[in-house]
Order: structure tokens, then sequence, then C-alpha cells
């Protein structure tokens, strides 16, 4: 076990092998202004790198939890955007790729295929709002063949339906 203090700042915390963050540790970053640090990442270090299980805090306050390798983003995570938009799915080398979901942040989701970041593959793209299902083949982040359908609204509900339920003796 250890503490670094990095040349920009940046304070480590947690285990040490040859002088490498190796294991499990916390990295933070100086604020300055306020003279505290605020976390960066908590998880797995290999060889100086975030490689394993982690959690990344980013500055715009956006945050990723999943796997790592190399200081990238790889194999399966969940993203939260600062946009309040939500990613669950698959990572190679820091860009969403292999199968996931995307959750918009007017809760329209896209389920499906990925590729070097986009939309690329089999897909479907649900618009919650009008009760739409596209199912169709994506390229680039446009849909270049698919197939509308139309879903009751009932089972597209945003938010959940406030009903009160019956009492047990009034259903006898």
């Amino acid at each position: 076990k250890g503490v670094i203090l990095t040349k920009n700042k940046d304070l480590y915390e947690g285990d040490v092998e040859q002088n490498y963050r190796h294991g499990f540790g916390v990295l933070a970053y100086e604020l300055p202004e306020y003279k505290v640090f605020s976390l960066s990442y908590r998880g797995d270090w290999k060889n100086g790198r975030m490689e394993g299980f982690g959690v990344r805090i980013y500055n715009d306050g956006s945050f990723y939890i999943g796997h790592w390798k190399c200081n990238k983003r790889h194999g399966h995570g969940r993203m939260w955007y600062a946009d309040k938009s939500f990613y669950d799915g698959d990572w190679v080398k820091d860009v969403r790729q292999g199968l996931g979901l995307l959750v918009r942040k007017d809760t329209n989701r896209y389920e499906g295929e990925w590729y070097c970041d986009m939309k690329n593959g089999k897909g479907r793209f649900f618009f919650l709002t009008t009760g739409v299902i596209q199912d169709g083949i994506w390229y680039n982040d446009y849909c270049v063949y698919s197939c509308f359908y139309n879903v009751p609204y009932r089972q597209t509900a945003t938010k959940p339906t406030i009903n009160p339920i019956p009492k047990v003796s009034k259903l006898l």
C-alpha cells in the first residue's frame, strides 16, 4: 500500500508494486481553488493503468462503471452522460462496440449493435412518446432499412401510472 502524488498533482492511494499503481486503488485530482481533492477513479490497476473493474467520474459530471483495459473502457460497462442519457453495453478501446442499450434524455431508446461508437447492424429504436418501434438495419448511426410497428400506448408509458389497488375483500 502507498500514496503517490503525481507531477500534475493527482493523488493516488492504494496498492503499489515496483512504483506502479497495481491492485486496488483510488485516484483523485486536485481542485486548487478549494484546496481539496475530487474522486476521479476507484478500482483495479495493473502496471500503472486502469485495468479490471472500476468507477470513473469525469469532470463534466458523467461517470462510467465497468471494465477497463489499458486506461480505456473495455468489456461490459454502464455510462451515465452529463446530458442525462445512459448507455449499458459493450465497449472496445473506449468506444461503444458490440451489443448495447442507449436511453436518451427524452426516454427514447436504441437497443442493438454498435460499431465505432455508432449504431451499426441490427437494432430497434423505441419512440416511447409515440408508441412506435423502428426495427431495422443501421449503418453509421442511420437506419438504412426498417419496419415500423405501433405499440399500444399503455406498453410504452414513460412514467408509472398511479392507480389505487383495490382491497382483496372488494375483489371477492
